[in-house]
């Protein structure tokens, strides 16, 4: 439903009771900075040092950065359509090959110690090759997708690995 109507009496009522809220707020600051002889500049210059003081330095993101950032969107609605995308680019040939692959983590992630070597995990090498690792995240991908797709809709059964669209296939 489509309401093309503007704010009803109530909120243009709180509306300008808030415009007067924040007239009277500033008037108060103004008369309080007067009366202790502190200028707008010389609490800007506070604000600020205090500001450099407790933000990230170097490469980090300042506040004012993350606070500019737009917020986050859930990818579960954008998977779909990214792995439609990306799937134009890929032979399907080779994909359902990669397919038949082992493409999950095994079991013997979980049930066998960690071993790391400088942040690496080492000792847990495959006695056979999987996927490649593009078509692994195409793999996991889809099959993320067609949970979703499931879980939104009960009548839904997961679709099988998608075509590309003709002629989309690029060396």
């Amino acid at each position: 439903m489509n309401d093309t109507r503007g704010p009803n009496e109530a909120i243009q009522q709180l509306r300008s009771e808030l415009r007067q809220l924040n007239t009277e707020f500033s008037q108060e600051l103004a008369r309080v900075q007067r009366s202790l002889g502190v200028s707008a500049a010389e609490i800007a210059t506070i604000e600020r040092a205090y500001e450099a003081a407790r933000l990230p330095k170097g490469t980090d993101f300042w506040h004012r950065q993350v606070l500019k950032a737009r917020a986050t969107e859930d990818l579960d609605k954008q998977a779909e359509s990214g792995l439609d995308h990306l799937l134009r680019f890929v032979d399907p040939k080779w994909l359902s090959e990669q397919a038949r692959r082992p493409y999950r983590l095994e079991s013997s992630f979980l049930a066998e110690p960690l071993h790391l070597v400088n942040g690496v995990r080492v000792g847990m090498a495959r006695n056979h090759a999987g996927s490649q690792r593009f078509a692994r995240m195409l793999l996991l991908c889809h099959e993320a997708v067609a949970r979703i797709e499931k879980s939104n809709s009960t009548t839904v059964a997961p679709e099988p690995i998608r075509e590309p669209r003709a002629n989309a296939y690029v060396n």
